[in-house]
């Protein structure tokens, strides 16, 4: 059920604006994944196992990109992180914020959700934005939070998927969310 919402949210994001460094060696953190391509490291919650990889191709009117999956999944939810690079002509059309609406509102167009929160801050020097939706998926009640980034021409996604909207307040998804760190 939670994969099936998941891909039903992933599709609002992803068509989104398509309507448009240390050197000092440090330990390995448990739960950590690093990805040397998508040039990131995030800590995954307790008990959802290795990470799965996945690649979808997106095709749009500037032309198709891939998406890049990384995603873990228990009995209570989903945690995952994708990220695609967009063709610089979606910068030429669209603002990164303008982008972000836009992913925002084709998300809750898609699920048929409502937005319960969302928070704006930064990242880097970018904007992350983070939403937070409900929807009925299979006649359950899903409630996920979505942060979103654009660096340079990459859209970074961070996702946690839950049955119950007080999981997205625990602090274990909280620490998930913020252990995102960028690597050069």
């Amino acid at each position: 059920m939670l994969k099936r919402f998941f891909s039903i949210v992933l599709t609002g994001f992803v068509l989104v604006g398509f309507v448009g460094c240390s050197k000092e060696k440090k330990e390995p953190v448990a739960n950590e994944y690093v990805s040397a391509p998508g040039q990131f490291a995030i800590v995954f919650p307790d008990g959802f196992g290795t990470p799965k990889q996945d690649k979808k191709n997106i095709p749009t009117e500037f032309g198709s990109f891939d998406l890049n999956i990384i995603g873990a999944e228990n009995p209570q939810g989903a945690a995952m992180v994708m990220y695609s690079d967009f063709p610089k002509e979606v910068f030429e059309k669209k603002t990164p914020k303008q982008i972000l609406d836009d992913g925002r509102d084709n998300a809750l167009k898609t699920v048929n959700g409502t937005l319960s929160k969302e928070e704006e801050t930064t990242f880097e020097g970018a904007i992350r934005r983070s939403i937070y939706i409900s929807a009925n998926a299979g006649g359950k009640n899903v409630h996920a939070r979505f942060d979103l980034m654009i660096i340079q021409n990459r859209l970074y996604q961070i996702a946690y998927l839950a049955l119950l909207p007080e999981d997205l307040e625990k602090p274990e998804v909280k620490n998930y969310f913020s252990s995102f760190k960028l690597k050069k």
